[in-house]
């Protein structure tokens, strides 16, 4: 059944509402219509004499200076009555949502962009308050003048924006609603803290009007916990809630600790929280309407005074920033969506309700295949950008040289309303646009599109006539009991295109279809492990040919279970889908089965085959990891075997700092074990030394040289930085794995932490709302993401400082959210399980409970699983950075099936052969062969976050065939690259341009673990990050996984290459070509396919290891893996 749509009333009958901030409605709405408004109607119904006690105090001095604004108003209801104005025929103007911003303007000055753009949608709202506030920090005061600065501005471009929306409010209006904030410490609520702005926010909801307030908080809440504080104190639980009721609060980030209180205190209050998702807005996807450029031709420049006092950067970005802007655009009445459902997605993003009570958290949507957790807000981006560059243009344009959106009508409904549609499965559903229309008089373009994650059912139904008025949904058979969100997008021509909106929800009839029998629970026996399937959702799959659902009961016997699985016939663990072991898999399924009270099956073998590692084979660049080395102490340790680590580490050590100076490697050699000398460079690995050896019940000779070291790497705020020299000791750098590391050396000494209650607070700020930990409280990097492995560093540090997470419920609900139906925990919610993150799931939960076995809830969970359609597409094969050559290299590459070469032109020792003399040959014998160039960049240098030097760090695709202009700017990035740069600024300068222009872009050096979660998680996020990671290494080690097992955390997520690193020719590197290979799923072998291929998660990097070469190791997406090896002779290239 189709929610009736409204039959257009009569013209004259046309009805608009004007209400003036503060009066309650019977005496300050009006309902106006040509035959009704006159001055005399404005006289009596606003006279100042009858305004009661309830009015806003700028009410009185506003009454006649509002009359212009009101006599404005009837000549658009007049205009509006003969069909020429901004509304449709026959629809009424929706109520506009009552707004107070709250803002720690004088910060970053991205409040200020955010506050232009509000005021040009202030004809949309009713603002009822514009308050001044912290944020994250104490180092600034309150700025109501730069609200004063900007409304100012404003009032110079009002007459011209009136032109276009007549009801814009005064300037002098919304002075008044400007409130101070509490200028003390902005973490706190309670007697003496109420200020001009919490004592505004208490008006504003005793005010007799039914509707809720809407909160766009761009700092901190404190004012608005304030408010509640009062409230809760000097009233009934009764008049409390009818007050919390009316609240509605949109959080960018909740950037000071009240949010925690009001949550904990009154999770009833509606909360949404954006942490981190409101990035969208600028971050990743095409830069170009967020660009310095866009912005100085669209605001700044020949836009008036108002573009005049838009900032042209804010924190960490030059252009377009707006971080807090997403708040209020999730208001903007387009048709999109409704604010009650946060859930439906809309311009500032989508959200899902957490827990019991009122509160909503960010959620993904897919992106080219892959859960990316801006694209909420980043889909929209070319549209919200147009509007604000149309509203912009009105400030300086009349009517009829300016752009406004359209109006588009949904079967009928004129209005800008959700529709909710029954249907049936296997129904036909017709969806109609007719009477959609332009005040303009631009031709319209449609476009009808199925918003899955908005809805229950998991894939896009079959819509005809996508790009017509009319469209026709058939609704899938399987569909019953689900709901399916469809939009309607209605563009004009106009410059800039604009659009509007239309949703509509269709209700299946019917139950959705039962569980599987085999997944709906059942005892579990951790004895009997089932095969090893792959853990969880692909973060690709977007269709519902390419997934499945899975859902399964868990819980600590499943995650023995799922531990057990990777044991191998030697006794030894080892990675899933592989049969090696290392110890690098060894320790962590041996210590999370302890945490677990699981005894470790044929203990005896587990230690003695599972002490090895692929980089202390002969011919490895290495021979000993610090990590490596922590990890054998550790065993020895859980197993029992004390003094059996083979190092001697039970006796006395020397630690010595030993510059890494930006080698390759950090070497710790074989001599200086002997000598019983622990090398070390930075925080991470001084940690390992101190911990293995004193677990191994040695001890360190000069215990000074630790204290010094870490202690001048402490910042005041009891942070600590893996800092390379005692400048680079910066506050943006901290990190909470490396503060974590420093408390366990500490610990480990037997030494009491220095500022031991600020490394706690410290490490509690870096909890996120979703009770996950991130690397840093408030660093705007796209990797600083809630993570297991920081959750695990995090909640063992505090343990050993006798604390726990500000929040240890909602941990210990994200960890247990890591749980997948296999079992095992992932990194990330939704993310696949890995010995690693059940390891460090399993230990923090035990650090938080004392009892990980107890603390796994027992739940039913689900994930999508990817499946790749049969026949889709092809198998091709890749190598990067191939030899250079010939036509005698290119027929060798055809003999070995390769179909893309990238071709490290710069190869010492190669042909001084051209890459197009090898493309040409292979287009002149029509050979399916894609060759194009990839030099490996030597010459560039950067300096990781903490300022450590590393080289060996920019590997990238160059397309053929780029313009002059994509030329220069590979130039420009190439000559940033050789600067040195900081990692942020490398990022922006170099990777993200080459990025653009059309490549990957990699690294051999990540440096180490810590270092490389977040260069790469900074790609994966969107961010100007590394976009691939070696998987396969042309010399001397083939497998670079095993090599740095942290890697296997980007598989499926960032696509592994096989890079041959060539330093010579085809002949002498002959044997990396036949012993690694990077397969892609694909239409086509060209370079666009490949790229694509890589987006969507559809490679694999393959390796030939063993001695013979008769051991196959492959890495990649699990789906896209299972897929490549039941196909294995569609692509296998050796005999």
């Amino acid at each position: 059944m189709v929610r009736q749509p409204v039959e257009a009333p009569d013209r004259l009958s046309v009805r608009h509402t004007v209400k003036l901030p503060g009066l309650t409605p019977e005496r300050g709405q009006r309902s106006i219509t040509p035959s009704t408004l006159s001055v005399d109607a404005i006289h009596s119904s606003s006279s100042p004499a009858r305004a009661d006690a309830t009015m806003n105090p700028c009410t009185t001095r506003l009454i006649r200076q509002a009359q212009p604004v009101l006599l404005s108003l009837a000549g658009w209801a007049l205009c509006v009555a003969v069909g020429c104005g901004p509304l449709p025929t026959g629809a009424a103007a929706p109520t506009k949502p009552r707004v107070v911003v709250m803002t720690d303007i004088g910060g970053d000055p991205d409040d200020e962009q955010s506050i232009v753009r509000f005021l040009l949608y202030s004809c949309d709202f009713e603002v009822e308050g514009l308050c001044t506030g912290l944020g994250h920090d104490r180092d600034h005061q309150t700025r109501p003048d730069l609200l004063h600065k900007a409304v100012d501005a404003y009032g110079q471009v009002l007459p011209d924006l009136r032109l276009h929306r007549p009801d814009f409010p005064a300037p002098e209006q919304l002075k008044c609603l400007i409130k101070d904030g509490f200028n003390g410490d902005p973490h706190t609520v309670g007697p003496g803290r109420d200020s001009e702005a919490s004592d505004w926010i208490i008006r504003v909801l005793d005010q007799p009007d039914p509707r809720p307030v809407w909160f766009c908080i761009w700092g901190g809440p404190r004012e608005l916990a304030q408010a509640i504080w009062k409230v809760q104190t000097t009233r009934s639980a009764p008049g409390l809630a009818a007050f919390k009721r009316k609240i509605r609060v949109y959080s960018i980030a909740d950037q000071d600790r009240t949010a925690l209180w009001v949550k904990t205190n009154h999770p009833d209050v509606f909360w949404i929280l954006s942490d981190g998702q409101f990035r969208g807005i600028w971050r990743g996807g095409d830069p170009a309407s967020v660009s310095p450029e866009w912005l100085e031709g669209h605001v700044r420049t020949g836009h008036g005074p108002l573009g005049a006092v838009y900032p042209p950067k804010a924190a960490g970005k030059v252009g377009v920033k707006e971080g807090d802007t997403p708040s209020f655009l999730y208001l903007v009445p387009n048709g999109l969506s409704d604010p009650a459902h946060p859930e439906w997605g809309n311009w500032g993003g989508r959200f899902q309700r957490r827990g019991p009570g009122q509160q909503f958290v960010s959620v993904p949507d897919l992106c080219d295949g892959k859960p990316d957790m801006l694209y909420p807000v980043r889909r929209w981006r070319s549209a919200y950008q147009n509007e604000f560059q149309a509203r912009m243009d009105w400030c300086v344009k009349p009517v009829t040289q300016a752009n406004h959106a359209p109006v588009a009508v949904l079967n009928g409904d004129p209005t800008q309303r959700v529709l909710e549609i029954e249907t049936s499965p296997g129904a036909t559903l017709r969806l109609s646009a007719a009477g959609s229309s332009d005040s303009d008089g631009h031709s319209l373009s449609f476009r009808w599109w199925t918003y899955i994650e908005a809805g229950t059912y998991p894939a896009a139904p079959t819509i005809q006539g996508a790009r017509d008025q009319v469209a026709t949904v058939t609704i899938p058979t399987d569909a019953s009991g689900h709901s399916i969100h469809v939009i309607l997008e209605v563009t004009d021509t106009g410059q800039p295109p604009l659009v509007a909106y239309r949703r509509a929800i269709l209700k299946v009839a019917g139950q959705p279809t039962p569980k599987p029998r085999s997944l709906q629970g059942g005892e579990p026996n951790p004895a009997k492990p089932a095969p090893l399937q792959p853990a969880s959702a692909s973060p690709h799959a977007n269709t519902a040919a390419e997934r499945q659902r899975v859902e399964a009961q868990v819980d600590a016997a499943a995650a023995i279970r799922y531990l057990l699985q990777h044991q191998k016939p030697n006794g030894a663990f080892g990675p899933a889908g592989h049969t090696h072991t290392d110890l690098a898999w060894n320790y962590p399924a041996v210590h999370a089965l302890t945490l677990l009270r699981q005894p470790v099956p044929r203990p005896e073998d587990c230690f003695r085959n599972g002490t090895n590692a692929l980089y202390k084979q002969p011919g490895s660049h290495n021979a000993n990891w610090a990590w490596d080395i922590y990890q054998r102490a550790h065993l020895a340790a859980v197993l029992h075997r004390h003094g059996q680590d083979g190092l001697g580490l039970s006796g006395t050590w020397t630690v010595r700092f030993q510059d890494r100076q930006g080698d390759y490697y950090f070497r710790i050699t074989n001599a200086l074990l002997r000598q019983r000398v622990a090398p070390f460079c930075d925080i991470p690995t001084l940690a390992y030394w101190v911990e293995a050896i004193r677990v191994s019940g040695g001890r360190i000779a000069n215990p000074d040289t630790v204290r010094q070291f870490l202690l001048a790497r402490q910042l005041p705020n009891g942070a600590f930085v893996d800092a390379y020299r005692s400048e680079h000791v910066t506050a943006a750098d901290a990190h909470a794995v490396a503060t974590a590391q420093a408390v366990f050396a500490l610990r480990a000494l037997g030494d009491e932490v220095p500022n031991a209650r600020a490394v706690v607070a410290w490490l509690q700020s870096c909890q996120a709302e979703s009770g996950g930990f991130r690397w840093h409280p408030d660093n705007p990097a796209p990797s600083n993401q809630p993570d297991v492995w920081y959750t695990w560093a995090a909640v063992r540090a505090l343990a050993m400082l006798g604390a726990k997470p500000r929040d240890p419920a909602a941990c210990l609900t994200w960890l247990n959210s890591l749980q997948n139906p296999d079992g095992g925990f992932g990194d990330r919610p939704g993310w696949n399980s890995r010995l690693y993150s059940t390891y460090y799931a399993v230990h923090a939960l035990h650090a938080l409970t004392g009892d990980a076995r107890t603390a796994i809830t027992r739940k039913t969970v689900s994930a999508w699983r990817r499946v790749i359609p049969e026949g889709r597409y092809s198998i091709f094969q890749a190598y990067l950075k191939s030899p250079r050559g010939g036509p005698e290299m290119v027929e060798t590459a055809r003999s070995l099936r390769l179909n893309l070469l990238a071709i490290k032109d710069n190869s010492p020792g190669a042909p001084q052969v051209p890459v197009t003399v090898a493309r040409a040959y292979a287009q002149e014998k029509r050979y399916p062969l894609e060759i194009v160039s990839c030099p490996e960049q030597y010459a560039h240098r950067l300096r990781w976050r903490g300022g450590h030097p590393a080289h060996h760090v920019a590997n990238y695709i160059i397309p053929p065939d780029l313009s002059a202009q994509a030329r220069a700017q590979l130039a420009a990035a190439d000559a940033a690259g050789r600067q040195g740069l900081p990692w942020v600024e490398y990022g922006a300068r170099v990777i993200g341009p080459i990025v653009r222009l059309g490549s990957l872009f990699y690294p051999e050096l990540d440096y180490e673990m810590m270092n490389a979660y977040m260069v790469y998680d900074d790609g994966l996020e969107g961010g100007p990050g590394y976009t691939a990671l070696v998987g396969a290494l042309g010399w001397p080690v083939w497998d670079w996984v095993r090599m740095f097992p942290y890697r296997e955390r980007w598989a499926g997520r960032l696509p592994m290459v096989a890079d041959g690193d060539a330093h010579g020719d085809i002949v002498k590197w002959r044997e990396p070509l036949d012993r690694q290979r990077m397969l892609y799923l694909a239409r086509h072998h060209d370079l666009a396919s490949f790229l694509e291929a890589c987006r969507a998660g559809r490679t694999v990097c393959v390796i030939r290891t063993g001695p013979n070469k008769d051991e196959l190791a492959l890495y990649g997406d699990p789906a896209v893996v299972d897929y490549v090896k039941r196909h294995q002779p569609d692509w296998q290239w050796w005999p």
